[in-house]
């Protein structure tokens, strides 16, 4: 979902998405998606839309630290999304 969103986030926007569990079919629980991160996979050359048809967020948000890595939490109860917008 943060992937997705890179596409159409506002310069006011932060996306939060996490599991619940600390794992998202990946070490990573999740990751932050916001205006200065889309800058910064551009000036990387890392092209978002490449890594949504791989299914590979993972080493996109990786590659721009900011994969949120939390370690097992024992819980598996839902995803979690929040949208902060100023």
């Amino acid at each position: 979902m943060a992937l997705a969103a890179l596409s159409i986030i506002q310069d006011n926007q932060v996306l939060l998405c996490l599991a619940s569990d600390g794992r998202d079919n990946t070490e990573a629980a999740g990751a932050v998606a916001d205006a200065s991160v889309a800058a910064r996979a551009k000036v990387l050359n890392l092209e978002p839309e490449k890594f949504l048809a791989n299914n590979d967020s993972f080493t996109f948000f990786e590659s721009l630290g900011e994969s949120i890595i939390t370690g097992p939490t024992g819980a598996n109860v839902s995803d979690f999304f929040v949208m902060l917008q100023q």
